[in-house]
């Protein structure tokens, strides 16, 4: 039985510059006890100190039936090697972090070592657990695991490692709320209030402050509130209310979908116009067709804003597996679109509209448009897709209706396809950067991978699995989360074999659909996201949202999507559908340390450009100008 165990720790050894192996019978390993780089030890009774080594460190039991507590706790081993194969023996490892080594069950490595580093937490067994703490804290990629190490080491009395495992902690996952009680507190500790106060802010958009901190909140807010850096952290993370608009107008928004009915982004883009408009003081009416079954569980926000939503269009087709459909009665088509224009009509009159912000016409016609612009009120329709939801026979030609593209790539789009309007502009989606900026920029030392948008083969999710079999294979260290509604649940089944097939399923998530809290929590866990589209993208509201989170963004940057990175400078580009050119991009990243951090320093400031707060003082200016010549 001897022999497993000696191949074994030769195995360790040609990957090991030397090795300390403790054993329960020294004879195992007799014959190699005068080598150099190999050290032979008796096991250690339980009052030994710890003998300093270099290398790895092994227990080596011939015979597992031994005092095994006694004998990891004297030794704290990176591996375990034993005779017994047994369950039973296997569960005791995995109860002390140790995870059985590929094919060779007499071996074990340390995976995690929370529960090694609890039980020896207590006075006899502080200088061991002081021996651990650091590359437990370094080779954590848990922010709660973070937070107990940083439990642990205030109680051993070291309050470096503390404050190195509550940074950690912070930026494994920005939306901890412990980490960032704990980093206040620390920050305070150390006389940097200013952090405190940032902190607690941060804290604050996640949850009620805790009773302990309200009081200190108010006392750090009184004395710094003020200052240049919390005031502009604060206009970055929405914090500081919007500025009411110097003239306040009644609005009708007109759109296919609404929130919490979505496909895709541009009925977000809509509610997110709304929004900020209302939050500047406008009147605010929306106009939507209604689609329960694209129904999202609805956010607090979205049933505030709810009561000023009236779902009464009817639309002429549905969105299926295949993408739209009309339902293919002529006669009830052309009912329905008659209705639209009368239920508009009867809307503007009702609320005294002003003008009409116009969205998504895909099922509802371009007729609902001309009425409104007979009736002599202005539309500035926001186009979030390659097509404007009409031919261009249909486009209206009146000189109060204004195109207003969502990127520069769209509005030449537009134009060589043979669109004219009397009025054109350039007003980006824009993206809600107050919501997802992050204090705290993320860890980097293994890449943190997300997707977050369709799961649909144009946007090109294949390609990016396709890179993650590709960098297991290169033995880069990562982690991918995908993220996303689907139409083609046949495609995700497809993704989830192929990752299944590679052996990479302990690497990569796939989460579903998420809500904007769902997704402002992936962004906070990650520090890259992939953007892989195939398609020429009108924008990429998700870049943004990331950008603003503090993530490096490596993307394809098809159509106006590449309006927001640019390569080198905030981000990365890469061949779209080619895998080989994303691996090569995430290569770098967990290659180039100084390259990852340059990236993730512009990554904010470029988001901050196209904010949603921005987009919608655009759509004011707009309103003036029109208004002023209506």
């Amino acid at each position: 039985m001897r022999l497993p165990l000696y191949e074994a720790v030769m195995d360790l050894l040609r990957t090991s510059s030397g090795l300390s192996v403790w054993c329960n019978d020294t004879a195992i390993l007799s014959e190699n006890s005068a080598l150099s780089d190999i050290t032979v030890l008796p096991l250690p009774s339980g009052g030994e100190p710890l003998v300093p080594t270099t290398g790895e460190r092994v227990l080596c039991l011939d015979d597992g039936h031994v005092d095994l507590e006694s004998a990891i706790l004297g030794v704290i081993p990176n591996h375990i090697l034993s005779t017994r194969d047994d369950e039973a023996f296997a569960t005791a490892m995995a109860a002390w972090g140790y995870r059985a080594e590929g094919d060779k069950p007499w071996h074990y490595a340390l995976g995690n070592p929370i529960s090694l580093l609890r039980a020896l937490n207590r006075p006899d067994r502080r200088d061991r657990l002081a021996a651990l703490l650091p590359s437990a804290i370094e080779g954590s990629t848990s922010s709660a695991e973070c937070v107990e190490l940083a439990y642990l080491s205030e109680q051993a009395g070291h309050a470096n490692l503390r404050f190195h495992a509550i940074e950690r902690a912070a930026s494994l996952d920005r939306n901890n709320p412990d980490a960032l009680v704990m980093m206040a507190a620390a920050s305070l500790g150390r006389g940097q209030h200013v952090l405190s106060l940032l902190c607690l802010d941060e804290l604050t958009r996640l949850r009620a402050l805790p009773d302990a901190a309200t009081a200190l909140y108010a006392r750090l807010n009184e004395s710094l509130g003020a200052s240049d850096i919390i005031r502009s952290s604060r206009a970055a993370n929405g914090l500081e209310q919007a500025q009411k608009s110097a003239a306040t107008r009644r609005i009708l928004v007109v759109t296919n979908l609404f929130p919490p009915q979505e496909l895709g982004g541009y009925g977000r883009q809509l509610w997110e116009f709304a929004r900020g408009l209302g939050a500047r003081g406008h009147k605010v009416s929306i106009l939507s067709g209604d689609e329960p079954s694209l129904a999202k569980a609805p956010r607090p926000s979205e049933l505030e804003l709810e009561p000023q939503v009236q779902r009464t269009l009817k639309m002429t087709g549905t969105w299926g597996p295949d993408g739209g459909k009309y339902i293919g009665d002529t006669a009830e088509m052309a009912r329905r679109i008659q209705h639209n224009s009368r239920i508009v009509l009867e809307t503007l009159k009702s609320t005294r509209a002003e003008v009409v912000l116009l969205g998504n016409l895909d099922f509802l016609g371009v007729s609902l448009a001309n009425s409104v612009l007979e009736s002599g009120i202005p539309v500035i329709h926001a186009l979030g897709l390659s097509s404007p939801g009409y031919t261009t026979d249909e486009q209206p030609m009146h000189p109060n209706y204004c195109l207003a593209s969502g990127s520069h790539w769209l509005a030449t789009q537009v134009s060589n396809l043979g669109y004219f309007p009397a009025r054109s502009e350039v007003i980006y989606p824009g993206a809600r950067t107050d919501s997802f900026f992050k204090l705290i920029r993320p860890e980097r030392s293994r890449l943190r991978i997300c997707y977050a948008g369709l799961v649909m083969p144009y946007k090109g999710v294949q390609t990016l699995v396709a890179a993650a079999v590709e960098l297991a294979a290169k033995g880069v260290n990562f982690t991918l989360e995908i993220a996303g509604d689907s139409l083609t649940p046949d495609f995700v089944a497809m993704l989830i074999a192929l990752v299944k097939e590679a052996g990479i399923s302990d690497r990569v998530t796939f989460t579903g659909f998420l809500d904007r809290e769902g997704l402002n929590a992936l962004f906070a866990r990650s520090n890259v996201l992939v953007f892989p589209s195939i398609c020429n993208e009108v924008f990429g509201i998700s870049q943004i949202e990331a950008l603003a989170s503090g993530l490096v963004v490596v993307t394809t940057a098809t159509g106006g999507a590449r309006e927001i990175v640019r390569h080198n400078v905030d981000g990365l580009h890469f061949e779209e559908k080619s895998p080989t050119s994303l691996v090569e991009a995430l290569t770098r990243l967990a290659r180039e340390p100084d390259l990852f951090a340059r990236l993730q320093e512009a990554a904010q400031p470029r988001a901050l450009e196209f904010s949603t707060s921005r987009s919608v003082m655009r759509i004011e200016s707009c309103i003036e100008q029109m208004l002023a010549t209506a």
